[in-house]
């Protein structure tokens, strides 16, 4: 057996979990342990009256906002005073990547870190959040009334059924803190980059690959000219990427291919190189030989994150960390969450990877470092607690 699995090899019992300094463990043992996939709407349903219940217990008056974008899904908003005084989000979600049958099913512990689905991403993040609301109850009244909470249950997806509910709840505030892990290192999030989800479609003409070869246009390889050309628009310096990860066409081996298609996933910092890679694409396509035409579709265009949103609040949370002999470090990231759109509201600073942070996330090795949790609660109520508005 080895080292990892010897560590994570027993479960421990409740009663461990609810001891010392971590008296909120038990709460994040029956949330790790209740599958929310964003695909699972029973799990979801669960998880969300499990978090009501916790926002009511930290004295929110919370409620449950039907989507109008998709009626079966739902937003929880807890505030804790009157919509004026609110100035500062606290930003999260409920579902996770695990599917419903998932094995790994259990929160395992260690003395040094915590192991289960969702346990950083973000269970680990809400866990933290009524930890924060608790404690500014009691040391910091004023302050605790100047915060609203949002939460989804489909950023796993993109959020596309909350996230015009959670920008316009975000209106008019301060900050958003945005309660993900951030990085394995513990570094919080300057910038991230913006998403392009989009399929090229090249269509050919079918042919018996015996018969009549010389009758057929081969969608298939077309395409695979056009791949590597599209790749290799990739610079790793600007921070923009392009992956072609699924591609398709065909029938059978003797058949000449009449359709092919991949689906591309672009990231990218400034829209203007996303921009430019799409003209380079449709170029290419209105360029084909006779007997071919060629189409793209997009199906995901998310902004990016740029620092002048997370640049103050950093400055400041690196003075706190300074003052508490706390490193504070950012970092950009490639990968998107509901910061990139809600950084598009205006006048809304971000603070990016508030969240206890570990390794493995969406992974079955998804895991907290526990000294992470006291580090950010720590980090975060300080700073709320100097904020001014």
């Amino acid at each position: 057996m080895t080292t990892l699995a010897l560590l994570y090899s027993t479960l421990l019992p409740l009663h461990c979990f609810a001891s010392g300094s971590t008296p909120w463990l038990p709460q994040l043992k029956d949330w790790v342990e209740t599958n929310s996939s964003t695909s699972n709407p029973e799990g979801i349903s669960s998880m969300r009256k499990k978090l009501i219940k916790a926002l009511e217990s930290a004295g929110l008056q919370a409620k449950e906002i039907q989507s109008d974008v998709d009626p079966t899904r739902y937003i929880i908003e807890a505030t804790t005073g009157t919509a004026d005084e609110a100035k500062i989000a606290f930003i999260g979600h409920i579902d996770t990547v695990f599917p419903k049958d998932s094995t790994f099913n259990q929160l395992l512990a260690s003395p040094t870190h915590l192991k289960g689905p969702g346990v950083i991403d973000m269970k680990g993040g809400l866990a933290l959040m009524i930890e924060v609301l608790n404690d500014l109850k009691n040391s910091a009244p004023g302050q605790w009334k100047r915060i609203k909470v949002l939460i989804n249950e489909d950023e796993e997806t993109g959020s596309k059924s909350s996230s015009a509910m959670l920008d316009q709840r975000v209106k008019g505030l301060h900050t958003a803190i945005i309660f993900e892990p951030g990085t394995p290192q513990g570094e919080f999030v300057h910038s991230q980059s913006g998403v392009l989800w989009s399929e090229i479609k090249i269509h050919g003409k079918a042919a018996h690959a015996g018969l009549s070869h010389q009758l057929g246009k081969n969608a298939c390889v077309e395409l695979a000219k056009l791949i590597p050309a599209l790749s290799q628009k990739t610079d790793y310096k600007k921070y923009f990427t392009v992956n072609a990860g699924v591609i398709q066409g065909g029938t059978t081996a003797n058949t000449v291919c009449e359709h092919a298609s991949a689906k591309f996933d672009v990231r990218f910092i400034e829209k203007t190189h996303a921009d430019q890679w799409l003209k380079t694409a449709r170029k290419m396509l209105a360029t084909l030989p006779n007997g071919f035409k060629g189409e793209v579709d997009i199906s995901v265009l998310i902004p990016s994150l740029g620092q002048e949103k997370t640049k103050q609040r950093l400055a400041e949370l690196k003075a706190i960390g300074k003052k508490l002999s706390i490193p504070v470090k950012s970092t950009h990231v490639g990968y998107i969450a509901d910061s990139n759109h809600l950084a598009q509201v205006p006048g809304l600073s971000v603070i990016v990877g508030a969240g206890p942070y570990g390794t493995g996330i969406h992974t079955d090795a998804e895991q907290m470092d526990l000294k992470s949790f006291d580090e950010r609660k720590v980090l975060i109520l300080q700073w709320i607690k100097e904020a001014t508005f």
